[in-house]
C-alpha cells in the first residue's frame, strides 16, 4: 500500500511540475498577413502592434525582421535579417521615429557601417568599416550636410601634428565667446557640433 501511495504522490508531483514549467502561449499572440510578410505578436483587433513583433517571409517562413512597438509605433530595437538568418541591420526607434545608432552588417555578420539618427534625421557620425576595421569617418549636420570627412588610410603612419587641422575652425574659451581664426563672432547664435573621432 505504501508503494502504491508513493507512486500516486510521485505521479501527481510530476504532473504538476511539468505543467507549471511548460511554456505558456500568450493568448494575445496573433498572426496577420501584410503584403509579403506575416506579422506575429501582440496585435490588437484593429491591427495595432504592442511589444515584440516578428515578421516572416510568406513564401519561406524565414524571419526577416523583428521590432518593438508601443501602441502601433516602433519604440525600441529593430533588427533586420539576411536570408541566411544573420543580422543585416540593427536600429533604434522612439515613438515611431528613428533615433540613435543604425548599424549595418555584411552577409558574414561583420560590421560595415554605423550611422547616427536624430528623430528620423540622419545627423552626426558615420563610421565605415572594412574587415572589421574603421576606414572612414564623416560627420553630418542636422541639415544632412557633410561637415567633416576623414579617410583613415590617408593618415596611416602620420604623426598627429602633421595632419591638417583646417577642419576645426571654431573654438570657444571661457564659455562666452566664439571665435574663428582669431576673429570674434559677435551678435549671432551658433550651433556647434562636437566631433568625437573613433580610434
Amino acid at each position: 500500500m505504501d508503494f502504491l501511495r508513493c507512486i500516486i504522490y510521485f505521479s501527481i508531483f510530476f504532473f504538476i511540475s511539468c505543467n507549471s514549467f511548460s511554456p505558456k502561449k500568450n493568448n494575445k499572440t496573433k498572426r496577420i498577413f501584410i503584403d509579403d510578410v506575416i506579422a506575429e505578436g501582440n496585435i490588437s483587433n484593429d491591427s495595432t502592434y504592442h511589444g515584440l513583433i516578428n515578421f516572416y517571409d510568406t513564401s519561406s517562413g524565414k524571419l526577416v525582421s523583428s521590432a518593438y512597438y508601443n501602441n502601433g509605433n516602433q519604440h525600441g530595437r529593430r533588427t533586420d535579417y539576411y536570408w541566411s538568418g544573420r543580422i543585416k541591420s540593427i536600429s533604434f526607434y522612439e515613438n515611431g521615429r528613428q533615433n540613435g545608432i543604425l548599424s549595418y552588417y555584411d552577409s558574414l555578420g561583420i560590421i560595415a557601417i554605423k550611422e547616427h539618427y536624430y528623430y528620423d534625421i540622419p545627423a552626426g557620425g558615420v563610421s565605415k568599416y572594412r574587415n572589421d576595421s574603421l576606414t572612414e569617418y564623416s560627420f553630418r549636420s542636422l541639415e544632412n550636410q557633410e561637415l567633416f570627412y576623414l579617410n583613415y588610410d590617408s593618415i596611416f603612419n602620420q604623426d598627429m601634428t602633421k595632419i591638417d587641422n583646417s577642419y576645426f575652425f571654431f573654438y570657444s574659451y571661457n564659455g562666452t565667446k566664439v571665435s574663428s581664426f582669431n576673429k570674434e563672432l559677435k551678435g549671432k547664435e551658433y550651433f556647434i557640433y562636437l566631433l568625437i573621432l573613433q580610434n
